[in-house]
Formats: structure tokens, C-alpha cells, sequence
């Protein structure tokens, strides 16, 4: 079958992750305290992931080599070949993923009334797996993505905004959401000629940080002489404040659930947000961007860039609650329009009034 030939391929590609190492926190800068109480309380006997220093864990050996076969296929194929081609491997990613959330009931009245759905529900689950998945596929070859073929799938607006805030070389945030293809952005700004840093919650269970450095490696081999911006741990407080106060951007979440939260209300509902994004743009004095990457069509992306979110406005600071419901009004057509592209773990940040 399509599924054994495919684990006979992956058979011939076994080969060890070099080892990765990660920078230490450095001493002696004044933000690392008071960016550490907003943004995380670190869990006591708080280890570094299983990774670092030594052989990578099976978890990421089979990720490796799912990567380098999706590379394989993406070399040789078309595009509408290459959608066929990977279905067996789509399959077997969205399964367990349909499984899990087949009973979920999109019309619940815990949802906003706008983000519901009410026709087949375990049909609508498993599009959603399935076009999820399918999306997370193009981070198997992120430098592919300055290729003409692949770049004009992604329909970026407002660009030009961005690219504005960037020449100030000031701090910028580009604050989004676990919606659409959010692990995707970073390599879709890139193929625009945007480099961006992104933050990420460090959670010892998981292993995004070293996944993500695994996908870097094949831009960094690419163009050398024009490395991609890191990935940091929230723990790593240091590192990313030197890096957004250089005028680098940085990518957060605001839909995590670290540190104090801040709730705004819309028509249908509210939305839960962490203020740690909200806060370290304060003591930066950084202007924040909303941003959301999402699915028009299979493997046709439109990315949106809002309009700059400055802290600050003639000299008087707006409040954490002002800035969460202009981060809210200016995301939240595209969210209802598309509310399915909310990632399931980040569903309970969004709640309906009942109605």
C-alpha cells in the first residue's frame, strides 16, 4: 500500500540529528527580572528539554525524517502530484488528531454564536484536521518558499506597514494567534523578505523549540549570508530583549496562558489574552502589530498585517485593557470568518455569551 512504500522510504533516510546546543541566559541585563514575573513563573526543578546536549529523542528523529521524506517528494513533484502524494502521511498525522476531538460540538453555546457550526460535525472536525496538517507540511521546506511557485500562494496585505515600522529600527511585536498557520508566518514573512524572531512558551513537555531549529536549518544552509532570526523560549528573557530592542520584530502568541490574562469583550463574546505581550511592549516602548496567517484554499495563504498599536499616544501610556480590545477589534473579522483555523488547545480562550 501507499502507506507501507512510504515507511520503506523513510527506512533509507534513517540518519541522527547533529546535536543542538542552545545559548545560556546572559548576566547583567536590567529587564530579566521584571520581563520574567510578567511573563512566567518557572516551575520549580525546571530542567532544559531532553535535546540539548545529547541525542534527540525519538519524538524528533521520526520528525526528521517525515521532514526529509516531505522534502523528497516536494524536489520531484507538482504541486497538485505532490497534495496526492503526501495523503498518506496527511492521514496518519489527523487521525489521532480527529479522534481526540470527534465528539466536539462546534454548536455548543460555549462558543461565540458567530464561530459556530451546525451542519455534519465529525465531517467538519476532520477537514479541519486534515487541512491543518496539510498546512504544517510546507514548514518541511521552509526556504522553498522564496520559490516563485510557492511564494505567490501567499497573499500578503498590508506588508508595506510593517516594512514602514521596520526601517525606524524600532522594537516591534507582531502580536497573533494559535489560528491559521501560525508556525507557518515567520517563513512566509521571510520569503517576503521579512526576518522576524519568534517567542515561544517553554514548556519541558514539548519539543517546538528544537523542532523549529531543526526546519531553521535548511534556510541557514540555504543563505548563509542571511541566517534566519532565532527561535527563543520565554524563558530566555534576556536574549529576546536585546534582540527586540535591536528592532528586530518578534513574533508572540497572545492566546497562551502564562502569567496575568486580560479579558475583552465583542458582540458574541470574550476573548482571553495573556498581558505579557501587552507589558513588555511597555517597558520597550514597542509598537505592536497584529497579524494573522490563515487558509483560503488548500495551500493558498492570506496573511494580514494590522495597523501599528502604539503603547504610548501623546505621552499618556494606554492601558493593558485599551490595547487588548484594539489587538481584539481589528483581528476579529478575520477570526469569525474563519473560526475554524482555531487550533483546538486554544478554543477555551474564546467564550460565547450564551445566547
Amino acid at each position: 500500500s501507499a502507506v507501507r512504500m512510504i515507511f520503506e522510504v523513510e527506512k533509507n533516510l534513517q540518519q541522527k540529528i547533529p546535536n543542538q546546543s542552545l545559548s545560556k541566559i546572559s548576566q547583567g541585563v536590567i529587564t530579566i527580572k521584571l520581563l520574567s514575573d510578567i511573563l512566567q513563573k518557572t516551575p520549580v526543578g525546571y530542567q532544559e528539554a531532553d535535546c540539548i546536549n545529547q541525542e534527540c529523542p525519538q519524538g524528533l528523529y521520526l520528525f526528521e525524517k517525515r521532514i526529509k521524506l516531505t522534502r523528497i517528494l516536494e524536489e520531484m513533484l507538482p504541486i497538485p502530484i505532490l497534495k496526492i502524494a503526501l495523503f498518506p502521511i496527511i492521514l496518519i498525522q489527523a487521525f489521532p488528531e480527529w479522534f481526540k476531538h470527534r465528539n466536539w460540538d462546534w454548536r455548543s453555546k460555549k462558543l461565540p454564536h458567530n464561530f459556530r457550526f451546525h451542519g455534519n460535525q465529525k465531517y467538519f472536525i476532520w477537514k479541519k484536521c486534515m487541512s491543518f496538517f496539510y498546512g504544517q507540511t510546507l514548514v518541511c521546506f521552509p526556504e522553498k518558499l522564496c520559490k516563485s511557485r510557492w511564494k505567490k500562494r501567499f497573499n500578503v496585505k498590508n506588508i508595506e506597514k510593517l516594512e514602514s515600522e521596520i526601517e525606524k529600527k524600532q522594537p516591534i511585536i507582531l502580536a497573533s494567534l494559535h489560528f491559521g498557520h501560525f508556525r507557518l508566518m515567520r517563513y512566509a514573512l521571510y520569503a517576503h523578505g521579512i526576518n522576524i524572531g519568534w517567542v515561544i512558551s517553554a514548556n519541558p513537555k514539548n519539543k517546538r523549540k528544537e523542532k523549529a531549529l531543526i526546519t531553521d536549518k535548511y534556510i541557514n544552509e540555504r543563505f548563509p549570508n542571511n541566517q534566519i532570526h532565532p527561535t527563543f523560549a520565554l524563558k530566555e528573557i534576556a536574549e529576546l530583549t536585546r534582540f527586540t530592542m535591536d528592532g528586530n520584530p518578534l513574533l508572540a502568541a497572545i492566546d497562551v496562558i502564562n502569567g496575568m490574562q486580560i479579558r475583552s469583550e465583542f458582540e458574541y463574546g470574550t476573548f482571553q489574552m495573556t498581558t505579557g505581550i501587552i507589558s513588555m511592549a511597555k517597558i520597550m516602548s514597542a509598537k505592536i502589530i497584529p497579524c494573522l496567517l490563515y487558509e483560503d484554499s488548500l495551500w493558498n495563504y492570506k496573511l494580514h498585517i494590522g495597523d501599528p498599536i502604539d503603547p504610548r499616544i501623546d505621552g499618556k501610556e494606554l492601558s493593558d485593557q485599551q490595547i487588548s480590545d484594539e489587538i481584539i477589534r481589528q483581528i476579529l473579522p478575520i477570526v469569525s470568518n474563519y473560526s475554524s483555523q482555531i487550533e483546538f488547545f486554544r478554543l477555551d480562550a474564546w467564550q460565547g455569551n450564551g445566547i
